[in-house]
């Protein structure tokens, strides 16, 4: 057979079919058994199959039915103008009613109905109304109404409506309304209004009110969200936790953890090394202590819990250090005057050379302090308390004595040693001025 032929004869086969679909009654198919056909007219039925629910039915090129309760067998087309119950393999399989079984298409599934059961595609599966169920596809899945099930596929699973359930892919992953479940995505996953469930992508997540879990790059809720971590995080009205480099809150938060956070609300804990909430604890602390002589904080946070950018610098000890450190802590008002802050930091110490990093021998110094304040203006304030000081080094000459390093005052230091690394624990006392 020339190609031309070849060409000539599949756009007959296609175009019966479609003629005949266009032309389908809703009347009831009558009952029939078995039934085998070439392409459609031309079988056991003849034109009468378009009107006969069989169930058994066996299409070489192309085959039209008026419903199949059983099993239907195409390795080209199948076309089901009523209801289907049953198996259904073909290349391409269209049915026009209810759907109710297990329907594989080596090319494509299309239903135009309400669809139950099992549906795996080598291409692509298309439902026009609601789907229950599970859905496969090499590239994509498409649902014009609700979806409750799984789909699973290469490229892109959609809701035309609201998903319940699962949707897998390495391409997006959409619903046009809410999304009730596990969205999976390498790249996008997608919901228009309501997500309340798991986001999974490693690029971006979208939905715009999520009461759920967003993991991925970039995660955005514009009016609320329940979980994000991902590299930049970005919610319009309100979240529960936010970990990632970026967090932004735009009105409210509750917990924020990154390299950058930002919160339209005071009440926000933020853990993060530049924290920009709008009415909260932004300190400006210079305060000094036995150890170090000369600190400068930054403190920025919520109301309540703050993060502590510090460097310190001692260049009256013998051996010559300064420090730089980072902790949290937490503000606690007494009064309008009074007020006691508690925090933790722990910082690099870099003695005797303006940075230790990379020089084989790390010193840390971990102090909690506690420190009482008096405003003496809205924007000024002097604090007082002791410190615990602890540090921890692999530096060999870092105990006291004779060719030590003396960080610590000898009398009140309890010395000791753990592997490789020696510590030093001490009490002590520091104080200084808070402004803004």
């Amino acid at each position: 057979m020339r190609s031309q032929d070849g060409v000539l004869f599949l756009l007959i086969f296609m175009f019966s079919g479609a003629f005949v679909f266009a032309q389908s009654t809703d009347s009831v198919p009558q009952k029939g058994y078995v039934q085998a056909s070439l392409f459609y007219p031309l079988g056991t039925s003849w034109k009468l199959s378009k009107f006969k629910t069989y169930n058994f039915s066996l299409n070489i090129f192309n085959g039209v039915t008026g419903g199949i309760n059983g099993v239907e067998i195409g390795p080209i087309s199948n076309i089901t103008l009523g209801k289907f119950n049953g198996f259904q393999l073909g290349g391409v399989n269209v049915v026009k009613g209810l759907f109710n079984g297990f329907q594989i298409g080596l090319i494509t599934n299309v239903n135009l109905n309400t669809t139950k059961g099992f549906q795996l595609s080598g291409l692509w599966t298309h439902n026009h109304g609601d789907f229950t169920g599970f859905q496969f596809s090499w590239f994509g899945n498409t649902t014009w109404g609700n979806v409750y099930g799984v789909q699973l596929s290469h490229l892109w699973n959609h809701a035309q409506k609201s998903m319940y359930g699962h949707q897998f892919a390495l391409g997006p992953n959409t619903a046009r309304e809410n999304a009730y479940g596990i969205q999976f995505s390498a790249t996008m996953n997608y919901a228009r209004l309501k997500h309340i469930g798991i986001q999974f992508a490693f690029l971006a997540n979208y939905a715009k009110s999520s009461q759920g879990f967003q993991l991925g790059a970039i995660n955005l809720a514009p009016e609320n969200a329940g979980i994000q971590a991902g590299l930049f995080n970005y919610t319009g009205t309100s979240n529960v936790f936010q970990g990632g480099l970026i967090n932004i809150a735009h009105k409210s938060g509750t917990l924020q953890v990154g390299l950058v956070n930002y919160s339209g609300d005071s009440s926000v804990a933020t853990i993060g090394l530049i924290n920009i909430v709008k009415g909260g604890y932004n300190k400006l602390e210079l305060w000094g202590g036995e150890l170090q002589s000369f600190n400068i904080s930054i403190k920025t946070g919520g109301r309540s819990v703050y993060s502590m950018l510090n460097f310190g610098v001692n260049p009256f000890n013998e051996n010559i250090f300064w420090t730089t450190g980072w902790g949290i802590g937490t503000h606690i008002s007494i009064g309008k005057r009074f007020y006691v802050d508690v925090d933790n930091s722990t910082s690099l110490v870099h003695i005797n050379e303006p940075i230790s990093i990379g020089r084989g021998k790390m010193t840390f110094l971990n102090q909690s302090r506690f420190m009482a304040g008096f405003s003496l203006h809205k924007r000024v304030a002097l604090f007082i308390g002791p410190i615990i000081n602890m540090i921890v080094s692999d530096n060999n000459n870092l105990a006291h004595g004779k060719n030590g390093i003396e960080l610590a005052p000898t009398f009140r230091t309890v010395y000791g040693k753990f592997g490789d690394f020696q510590f030093a624990i001490w009490p002590g006392i520091g104080g200084g001025i808070r402004f803004f």
